[in-house]
């Protein structure tokens, strides 16, 4: 169907439209007044621009589940329409419902994502407030924000289930307000928050993906705007106006800028870009006024390249009649067409990186007075700097001469220096009739840095125009490692045919000092000079006659492992060793004896022997120890008694008590004739002791073998002995 169709046809009353229609132009059904009920094709995607504008009639309309999308007028002015379903439309245009009186009732599909500008204005809908905000609440029932009441102020949070704000819902609200957009947010659509002059700050969705045309144009307060990092899109006049913004950092996802997008930000200074894919600005050959996305920002001073940028877009920065400073990163290979035409740039450095410039690049740069390109640089078009009547100097990095077409020749013979023993190959080149090439000693530069300058220095001893000579000086108590790229001479030289940085790294030379509280007393190892978190061992040595007390710090370990990482002192104290009288005695000299007493230095150590007589064996000493023969620490006076006892055998048995056993000579079973029993000994013929059982007046020796025994029985009032034949 084409376009206007039916326009003006006031007596068409109803439309059946087959399914074979699959498009129609532009205002098809316009000013059809009479036209009270549609059913629409299932083939149609959408429904154009003023459709059924002006269908004052329409009351009943279907709308089929094929149709995306309802451009722009598409039932302005429908005063009889009362009710729509908009299955899967996504996107509702500017002005759709637009003076639709009577429409009180919309349901929206799930996938809507834009409502243009105006779309529900002075519909039944928009006038109740129920179906937007108030002055204190966000309506918590919709999924979009249709309006705002241009009289709030103050602290706004969007709630978190709102997805889509339509177009031009805060526009006119001048009071001071903080917006904190819900973590939903996908969209700002166009207009959205157009000339809210009153809007002073506003925390953007981290999902945040587009902003639509003039979202925030005329927001005069905005001071500052973070760009969350999935935001890809800032459509045309974005930001226009906002004469408050002093400072952008564009970020890598950001792909494409639009017709004007900071266009009259007065007081914008400084733009950090870093968009990797934004080459997509829009073209402003296309007769679009105001094309370029930072013109007539009047104070725009400086650029900063980040280092995801790979070209500078073409007329990104065109016609900023104040730029002067522009730093590019070292992954920019490309300036784009017309990027920096018409700037104030004095004093153009081009990265090593950059290797072309396209068409009209610096064109009209009239304050350009000095040029230097890169190492790398090897192409510019013939009208790259044309106009750019001043400049003065050209220092060219490249070994090789770049590359172009003729050049223009109306240039005041600027200076062209190039590398030494290059003068030749560049005056074969169209260089020659560009300028006086003359070969320099000082085109690349050498940078020499510290790591550290408390540890360090560094010097240039020779920078020539074939070799630099650089070396670290290291300050006392450190020392030199190496430089950045792991080479560690020093002096050092290097062959000059590039800019080249090189950094020295030190470490610091840690001092540990040991030291002794009296050398009389004793001396100290291990101190020295030594490189951080190194591992070493201290040792303090007492000379005879005095001991080692402990550490400065209380650590008593000797010798002593310690980890370097600070200047530190360490003092090891002596003091003179004690002497001690150690007693040795028998408690019986007539059993056995006890030798290795005497006087003796503190911490000496000294053995003592007990020695049993014939008939008796040692006991214990007189501090309950075993051992017969012992060695202790001298560390105070001390009386050590040796204990001896007789040998227990067959021979010397005596019958003592009124204790007896039976029977005896016995095959196993025994029984003494007390109940007392609280311990019995077996032991041979030889005094070892074979058995011990307690608490018990019944025995049995059936496990041992046949021959003579004695039995040692403990009772409550003594001991005494037994002679026992097994059979």
């Amino acid at each position: 169907i084409e376009d206007c169709a039916f326009w003006d046809s006031h007596n068409l009353t109803s439309v059946v439209m087959g399914d074979s229609v699959s498009n129609m132009g532009i205002e098809v059904f316009d000013y059809c007044t009479s036209l009270s009920s549609v059913t629409l094709s299932n083939a149609l995607t959408y429904i154009p621009v003023g459709t059924f504008d002006r269908c004052s009639s329409l009351v009943n309309i279907t709308i089929p589940p094929s149709i995306k999308e309802i451009k722009e007028r598409g039932f302005r002015g429908c005063s009889s329409l009362d009710s729509i379903i908009l299955p899967n439309v996504e996107i509702i245009g500017e002005d759709v419902f637009n003076n639709c009186t009577s429409l009180s009732y919309i349901s929206y599909s799930d996938s809507t994502k834009k409502i243009g500008r105006n779309a529900l204005l002075n519909t039944a809908y928009y006038n109740n407030p129920a179906n937007w905000m108030n002055n204190t609440l966000f309506a918590n029932n919709y999924k979009f924000l249709i309006k705002a009441d241009t009289s709030i102020s103050g602290n706004y949070t969007i709630y978190d289930h709102v997805q889509l704000i339509a177009g031009g819902a805060f526009e006119g609200c001048n009071n001071p307000v903080n917006i904190t957009m819900p973590n939903s947010m996908k969209l700002i659509d166009d207009k959205t928050f157009y000339n809210f002059t009153g809007l002073e700050s506003i925390a953007l969705s981290d999902s945040l993906e587009y902003i639509g045309k003039s979202a925030f144009e005329g927001c005069t307060n905005l001071d500052s705007i973070l760009f969350p990092s999935k935001l890809h899109t800032i459509d045309d006049y974005a930001f226009k106006n906002c004469s408050s913004l002093t400072s952008v950092y564009l970020h890598h996802n950001i792909k494409w800028l639009g017709v004007g997008v900071f266009n009259y930000c007065n007081n914008l200074a400084t733009v950090y870009y870093n968009c990797k894919n934004a080459n997509n600005i829009k073209d402003p050959r296309f007769g679009l006024s105001g094309s370029y996305p930072f013109r007539n920002c009047e104070n725009l001073t400086t650029v900063i390249f980040g280092d995801s940028v790979s070209k500078v877009p073409n007329y990104a920065f065109s016609r900023v009649y104040s730029l002067e400073n522009v730093v590019f990163s070292n992954s920019i290979d490309t300036i784009g067409n017309s990027s920096f035409e018409e700037t104030a740039i004095e004093n153009l450095v081009l990265s090593n990186s950059v290797k072309y410039i396209d068409l009209w690049g610096f064109y009209k740069c009239y304050d350009l007075k000095n040029i230097t390109f890169g190492s790398s640089f090897n192409r510019m078009e013939s009208s790259s700097f044309v106009y750019s009547y001043n400049i003065e100097t050209v220092t060219c990095k490249s070994m090789t001469p770049p590359s172009s077409v003729a050049l223009y020749t109306d240039y005041s013979n600027p200076i062209v220096y190039v590398p030494c023993g290059r003068g030749y190959a560049y005056r074969n080149s169209w260089l020659n009739n560009f300028g006086t090439i003359v070969e320099s000693d000082s085109i690349f530069n050498l940078s020499v840095y510290s790591s550290d300058t408390t540890l360090g220095t560094v010097q240039v001893i020779s920078d020539s125009c074939t070799s630099g000579i650089f070396q670290a000086i290291p300050k006392e108590g450190s020392r030199f490692v190496s430089w950045n790229d792991g080479n560690t001479n020093n002096p050092r030289t290097i062959v000059l045919n590039r800019d080249t940085t090189f950094i020295a790294y030190f470490i610091p030379h840690y001092r540990v000092e040991v030291l002794s509280d009296n050398d009389t007393m004793g001396t100290v190892s291990g101190g020295g000079s030594f490189d951080p978190d190194s591992e070493i061992t201290i040792s303090a040595h007492p000379l005879n006659g005095y001991k080692f007390i402990g550490w400065n710090d209380g650590n008593t370990d000797n010798p002593r492992i310690i980890v370097v990482n600070s200047d530190t002192t360490f003092t090891a104290t002596f003091a003179p060793l004690l002497q001690y009288t150690i007693t040795v005695s028998s408690e019986d000299e007539s059993m056995g004896l006890a030798t290795g007493g005497g006087v003796f230095d503190e911490q000496t150590i000294i053995s003592i022997v007990a020695a049993a007589r014939g008939g008796y064996r040692f006991k214990e000493w007189s501090d309950g120890d075993t051992n017969k023969v012992r060695e202790l620490m001298v560390v105070c006076d001390s009386v050590l008694i040796a204990k001896f006892e007789r040998n227990v055998g067959i021979a010397n048995i005596d019958n003592l008590e009124d204790l007896d056993l039976y029977p005896n000579p016995t095959t196993g079973i025994i029984t003494f004739n007390r109940t007392d029993i609280r311990k019995v000994e077996v032991l041979d013929a030889m005094g070892r002791l074979l058995m011990t059982i307690e608490n018990k007046h019944i025995i049995d020796l059936s496990k041992l073998d046949k021959g003579y025994y004695a039995i040692r029985i403990t009772t409550d009032s003594g001991v005494a002995i037994r002679k026992v034949v097994r059979n």
